[in-house]
């Protein structure tokens, strides 16, 4: 038995949900970009019994790989151009404050990390638990990377499990870690103006930032809406590492911003997107060209 999830709160909250009725310590986390490597990974030692997905996209290619296992159930809150899937799985795919949500619909389990889990994916957050988590997880990402960060998310699913997220905050160590993250984004924040583009194209105000080390998109979407020249329709975030480029797209405005995440083969909610692609794009000419401009 294998649980596959999202590399962010909702997704890791997602899992801890799960835990409370099925058992299994195989917990993979991956992305819609990378599902199709992490299941072809899995594979390798997988009995091929049941498989849960959670807060990830499916794609064609996902869904056919996954077909291997006996039963599949796949949990997500994201947009999707599937209507349909094999007999093997069950899919609950609707929108959603969080996929979170829907897994303690499913499990019929009620916690409050529910609350938790909506606050963050909605980019809401109010309370100080939901900010914490948030936060912690983003400084495992940036501490982490490749099979030291998916143990260190796996960790942390299991902490949550037993000690819940009072008893992880009390965690002199994990505390420390918050703290210093939280202090260094502090200092990036404010460089945020050196990496940003600011143009019209027909009547939407677009902002590119173009970033050397990846913030977390929560953080460059609040210091944008601080600028004069906000509020932005488009808001593209971008990192490029090892030959690949992360895009996040956001909107202060309401703007669709899926659709430009499609161009990409990437996807998300209406407002909220994301697409890995590979270096050398001109995203600045994709950009002006979706919006029908030469």
């Amino acid at each position: 038995m294998e649980i596959v999830t999202h590399t962010d709160t909702d997704g890791v909250i997602s899992a801890v949900i799960a835990l409370q009725k099925i058992k299994t310590k195989n917990i993979y986390f991956s992305s819609p970009f990378l599902l199709r490597y992490t299941l072809s990974e899995i594979m390798k030692t997988t009995d091929f019994k049941e498989l849960y997905i959670f807060d990830i996209s499916p794609s064609g290619i996902a869904v056919k790989l996954a077909t291997l296992f006996d039963k599949v159930v796949w949990i997500d809150h994201h947009e999707t151009e599937l209507d349909s899937y094999p007999n093997n799985f069950d899919v609950v795919i609707k929108k959603s404050p969080s996929a979170a949500r829907l897994v303690a619909e499913y499990f019929d389990v009620d916690t409050p990390l529910v609350e938790i889990a909506d606050e963050v994916d909605t980019n809401q957050v109010k309370s100080e638990q939901a900010a914490w988590i948030r936060d912690y997880i983003a400084a495992l990402k940036f501490n982490f990377k490749g099979q030291v960060l998916g143990k260190a998310l796996k960790n942390l699913v299991f902490m949550l499990s037993k000690e819940g997220i009072d008893g992880l905050m009390a965690n002199e160590t994990v505390s420390l870690l918050v703290k210093n993250y939280r202090e260094w984004l502090g200092s990036q924040k404010k460089k945020i103006k050196e990496y940003l583009t600011v143009e019209e194209i027909k009547g939407k105000k677009i902002a590119l930032v173009r970033l050397p080390v990846g913030l977390p998109t929560y953080a460059v979407v609040e210091e944008l809406a601080k600028l004069d020249d906000a509020p932005f329709d488009l808001i593209v975030s971008a990192t490029e590492k090892n030959g690949f480029v992360h895009m996040e797209f956001r909107t202060h405005t309401g703007f669709k911003v899926l659709d430009l995440a499609r161009r990409f083969g990437g996807g998300g909610h209406e407002v909220a997107a994301g697409a890995t692609i590979r270096s050398g794009i001109d995203l600045a000419a994709e950009i002006r060209d979706f919006f029908g401009c030469e």
